[in-house]
């Protein structure tokens, strides 16, 4: 894991415990997980369905799994303020800037500077979680 996306998974945790509104951590608010649905004739599909936010994401480790990519920006915007900071030590400043310059190759290579905060969250499936709701 590199410095940025690091830091953007960090971004996330302190999101889901400090920057929550009053609707985010209603126990009713509801969100979209991804679920695999049998239908006749043995077809399997992946459907999206409705559960209680408190249960798919119980805790910021859990939300962060799912949501860093939104964060990726955010990270690279600290990383580059923390260039400018004088306190920031030369050492901390060189590894920042290096990370910087890695995320930006891996970009190019992407396919001409794809930004990774454009990836879809990693995925996963709310089968254990939908047990008591279906």
């Amino acid at each position: 894991m590199n410095q940025i996306e690091h830091l953007a998974r960090e971004l996330a945790r302190q999101f889901y415990d400090q920057k929550r509104s009053d609707r985010f951590r209603s126990r009713n608010a509801l969100t979209r997980a991804k679920t695999l649905k049998y239908f006749e004739g043995r077809a399997i599909r992946e459907v999206t369905v409705a559960v209680p936010f408190q249960t798919a994401y119980p805790d910021p480790e859990t939300f962060s799994k799912g949501h860093w990519p939104l964060f990726v920006d955010a990270a690279r915007k600290c990383l580059v303020n923390m260039l400018s900071l004088p306190t920031t030590s030369p050492s901390d400043k060189e590894h920042i800037y290096l990370a910087l310059l890695e995320d930006k190759d891996k970009r190019d290579q992407q396919g001409g500077g794809a930004l990774l905060q454009q990836r879809k969250p990693e995925p996963w499936h709310a089968d254990q979680l939908l047990k008591g709701f279906q």
